[in-house]
């Protein structure tokens, strides 16, 4: 088990509030498909942004990043009408965040890492409960990225700053049963059979209550395995009976 546990990148569903935020930002939350290029021909000045999100939407990842790194040129040369500074930054953050995303995607952990650790940087200032929210989101996406990578300590801290940032908002949006499914399999890598058990019942828990059957399975499989290695043959038994209910 321990070579074969899941990683789950960043879903769709949960940057989606990060797309109409920055098309908030920077025309208004409608249809911005722009129109298409000729070959070779770049986008008007102030217009990359959209071009990117067309094509991440579209998951043509590789073509995206370099649109949104032309993206973060533009924000200091064209930036957004009525935009303040703190918009600015939020915006910069989204952009990178969204580069990091595509090469998650493109399975270029390294370069994915990079570009996440720059969007925390401008997010983890930012105090507003979306702002705090968005912050979590990046903060689960590096623990996931380090765990593709086998850097099982760095996963470990930053699922566990997601946890952290996730409680004192409230998690409106499943990200708790996410991060402490995640850190339990973290746990259960480094050999700290407890610890993952402890977050695993937390991650049981939460995917109950959020309806998430996915990563409840997997919150399951992990406990059933590591109540087995306890020799906690009542419990193992307890998790294995409700998985096959649940997970069949």
């Amino acid at each position: 088990m321990r070579e074969k546990l899941p990683l789950v990148p960043m879903k769709t569903i949960q940057i989606a509030i990060l797309l109409c935020a920055m098309a908030i930002l920077v025309s208004g939350c409608k249809d911005n498909s722009p129109a298409p290029l000729a070959e070779g021909e770049e986008p008007p000045p102030g217009a990359a942004i959209h071009y990117a999100l067309a094509k991440f939407d579209r998951g043509e990842y590789e073509n995206a990043i370099p649109l949104f790194e032309k993206a973060m040129t533009e924000l200091d040369t064209h930036p957004p009408e009525n935009a303040d500074a703190e918009r600015i930054v939020q915006l910069k953050a989204e952009v990178n965040n969204y580069i990091g995303v595509s090469y998650s995607r493109l399975d270029k952990k390294g370069e994915a890492i990079e570009y996440l650790l720059k969007a925390n940087a401008y997010y983890d200032p930012l105090t507003s409960g979306k702002h705090k929210h968005v912050a979590a989101i990046i903060q689960y996406s590096l623990g996931s990225a380090y765990l593709g990578v086998e850097d099982n300590e760095k996963a470990r801290e930053w699922f566990a700053k997601s946890i952290e940032r996730a409680e004192s908002m409230g998690d409106k949006k499943k990200i708790l049963g996410s991060a402490h499914t995640r850190i339990a399999q973290t746990y259960y890598k480094l050999g700290q059979i407890e610890d993952a058990i402890q977050h695993g019942e937390k991650g049981r828990e939460l995917c109950r209550e959020k309806k998430s059957p996915k990563l409840l399975c997997e919150a399951l499989t992990l406990l059933e395995t590591a109540y087995g290695e306890t020799n906690n043959e009542t419990k193992r038994a307890e998790v294995e009976e409700e998985r096959k209910k649940r997970c069949s």
